[in-house]
């Protein structure tokens, strides 16, 4: 078994040339690496290396990743694969490539590189992986030089506080999660077969509405690691 953790790089400073490599993250792109990193840090991040191209806002946000787990820095490593575009959009020939010899890794991925490779091997799934964000995928296969995409499962999904698909998935969460608990509770009240039991029920769907927004909204990150969400949080909608 190979687990991959696919890491977002994070928003970097702008400036007059945006395609410079020494940009540093930005004040909101640096906050948001550190929250994501202690955040993996709580799901087990411990790839036995890093890898991320040589640009300062990536290895930034590699290194935020790596000292949130005590991972020493080390095990970062500049790959000059991860240079090209052929790459960044080829990833799964990347991974056919690495060393047998590791059974996991962390690759750090820029722009929107991650969305076709998540397209590829999640094709029912909407997963859009927002900077400094994470995808933590485990492969059934015994070499990388094995792995496809039948035998990739997603494993947990991480998202920064802030932009759209943070407010996607808090709202889909929120969705899920309220409509599973007003089933249980709905259920428990009709057996009990009280006369006002509808109103009940119709006072409790409001009072949860607002505790499951509390639960959700003005966090720093989202996770999402229980398999029984992933199908009503990620998967597309039906055309």
């Amino acid at each position: 078994m190979k687990t991959l953790f696919l890491i977002r790089s994070g928003e970097a400073k702008e400036r007059d040339n945006p395609g410079s490599a020494s940009r540093p993250l930005s004040k909101r792109g640096a906050k948001a690496a550190r929250s994501c990193a202690l955040a993996a840090a709580s799901l087990g991040f411990s790839p036995e290396r890093i890898c991320c191209d040589s640009r300062l806002s990536t290895w930034e946000t590699a290194s935020a990743y790596a000292h949130a787990s005590g991972i020493p820095p080390g095990a970062i490593a500049q790959d000059q694969r991860l240079e090209l575009k052929e790459t960044q959009e080829r990833l799964i020939d990347y991974l056919l490539s690495l060393d047998d010899g590791l059974d996991s890794l962390a690759i750090l991925v820029r722009r929107s590189r991650a969305a076709p490779f998540l397209e590829g091997l999640f094709p029912s799934y909407a997963l859009k992986l927002p900077k400094a964000g994470m995808a933590r995928i485990v492969f059934d296969a015994p070499r990388w030089s094995a792995v496809k995409p039948a035998a990739a499962r997603l494993d947990a999904y991480l998202v920064p506080s802030g932009g759209d698909e943070y407010h996607r998935v808090a709202k889909l969460l929120m969705r899920s999660t309220r409509k599973a608990a007003l089933a249980s509770f709905s259920a428990a009240m009709r057996r009990s077969r009280l006369e006002d039991a509808d109103l009940i029920i119709e006072k409790a769907n409001k009072a949860l509405a607002k505790v499951v927004a509390s639960a959700f909204m003005d966090k720093d990150f989202l996770i999402v690691d229980d398999p029984s969400l992933f199908e009503l949080v990620f998967e597309k909608p039906s055309a």
